[in-house]
């Protein structure tokens, strides 16, 4: 979008409206020594072209974007059809924002409630909503409203320990001002699973909600059966929140063992990693509870003609409308990164969906078996984590290697590979970091090959 300047016929009109004869009329109010005197310090502008040349070699400068990436942790880089870029950028789907008028935007909603009939059938509940911000986000939100469903029980809720830092980051500083407590679910130190054994709190407790990661921190796929059979015997609910959406083309569904709220991070859905975001948070639930779930939720029925109409069937928790009364201070949806996971979803289809995650798992397992064969018979304080995984692979760092960990996150970036993410890890498992590391379908095994390479040397 191009700058355009008013006129000063169009400066008048407005000075006029104001009832100000000028613009410094207009910031009186503001004290004398708080006014910027005089312009800014800024360079002399540029022309178009330099300023596209400029702004290009600004951005060369982050040689992150180019490199071999193995992050993870919740962002993965992922492709998608080239064509969902093209579709997206059509101006119907120029909005990201809830339509404050929504049954005037049928062919917006008609998108979302497609959208929301593929989350619940991916997450195996009985319904969705439009969308929350991200992964982090709605497990936020999963607590609050177990909490509401359980009002009886304590303010606590528990986290397994294998949910991802940043997550967990959001949970505890959104709830610690609500009065609530987050403890964690301890893993256990030899399987790194969250399970009922594993946890350490007392039988006469009744928290709000048990929340468990899956996959896990560590990249191992967690039973949904644990945090369910947990939170009945405790009188809480059971929150699942999928750490990989794309893992549900492989895995049990939450909602096939009775899991009370399911949430997800959508990011891998056909969602760029976009330097940490916009993502795109999943969020689904029993219909009896779908009065207490936040967000919007678009329906079908039919207009005053018999024709058929979509609307926004429930909005209890939009403060225009609720204020105090509101289930949740999320009065919109990730609209425009939903449309690119319901058109993602949509061109590859089950099948393409399974497949790029079996290309995926196959592609961690690949590089997990290189690896331990290199540390076979080595008298190194470093392991391989074993288990079932899905995407992401753990080096397992003892507490005389700690130095060489540091050596190969700095040797592998500067020959351009981000390795993974460090990881804490469970207490007494005779480690004391991990080092996780992320593989998708545009990982090749040339590019494989070089990381357990460098890893090895």
């Amino acid at each position: 979008m191009r700058y355009l300047p008013l006129t000063e016929a169009e400066q008048k009109r407005i000075l006029d409206l104001c009832g100000v004869k000028s613009f410094d009329d207009l910031k009186a109010a503001i004290p004398e020594e708080l006014r910027i005197k005089g312009l800014l310090d800024l360079p002399p502008a540029l022309a178009e072209l330099d300023l596209v040349d400029h702004l290009e070699s600004l951005a060369n400068k982050n040689q992150g974007a180019w490199m071999q990436s193995h992050l993870g942790q919740g962002v993965y880089d992922h492709s998608w059809p080239a064509v969902i870029d093209q579709i997206i950028n059509r101006g119907e789907f120029l909005t990201a924002y809830t339509p404050y008028q929504p049954e005037l935007s049928q062919g917006t909603l008609q998108a979302i409630f497609e959208f929301q009939s593929m989350v619940a059938e991916l997450l195996g509940m009985e319904v969705a909503n439009a969308s929350l911000y991200d992964g982090a986000t709605s497990a936020l939100e999963a607590a609050l409203m177990a909490a509401r469903t359980r009002p009886e029980n304590e303010q606590v809720v528990y986290v397994s320990e294998g949910i991802y830092p940043s997550a967990r980051k959001v949970i505890e500083s959104c709830l610690a001002d609500q009065g609530f407590e987050v403890r964690t679910w301890k893993a256990d130190s030899k399987t790194f699973l969250s399970t009922s054994a594993s946890w350490t709190g007392a039988k006469t407790e009744r928290p709000a909600a048990f929340i468990l990661q899956s996959p896990n921190k560590w990249g191992l796929v967690e039973d949904w059966n644990e945090v369910k059979a947990l939170s009945d015997q405790q009188g809480a609910r059971s929150i699942a929140y999928v750490g990989h959406a794309l893992s549900l083309a492989l895995f049990q569904s939450p909602g096939s063992v009775g899991v009370d709220i399911c949430v997800a991070e959508g990011q891998s859905l056909g969602i760029p990693v976009g330097f940490g975001g916009p993502h795109l948070g999943l969020f689904a639930c029993r219909k009896a509870d779908v009065r207490q779930m936040p967000g919007r939720v678009v329906g079908l029925t039919e207009d005053a003609r018999g024709q058929q109409a979509f609307c926004a069937t429930l909005a209890t928790r939009e403060q225009h409308i609720r204020r105090d009364k509101a289930t949740s201070n999320i009065c919109s949806n990730q609209n425009l990164m939903a449309m690119r996971a319901l058109m993602y979803m949509t061109l590859m289809g089950p099948t393409g969906l399974e497949r790029v995650a079996k290309d995926s798992r196959a592609k961690a397992f690949y590089v997990r078996s290189a690896l331990a064969k290199r540390l076979a018979g080595s008298k190194r304080e470093l392991a391989v984590l074993g288990g079932d995984l899905f995407n992401e692979v753990t080096v397992l760092v003892g507490p005389q290697e700690s130095l060489w960990l540091d050596d190969v996150l700095s040797r592998t970036q500067e020959q351009g590979v981000l390795a993974g993410a460090v990881v804490s890890v469970p207490a007494n498992s005779g480690f004391v970091k991990g080092l996780t590391m992320a593989f998708t379908e545009r990982h090749k095994k040339a590019e494989l090959d070089r990381l357990v390479e460098i890893l090895g040397a």
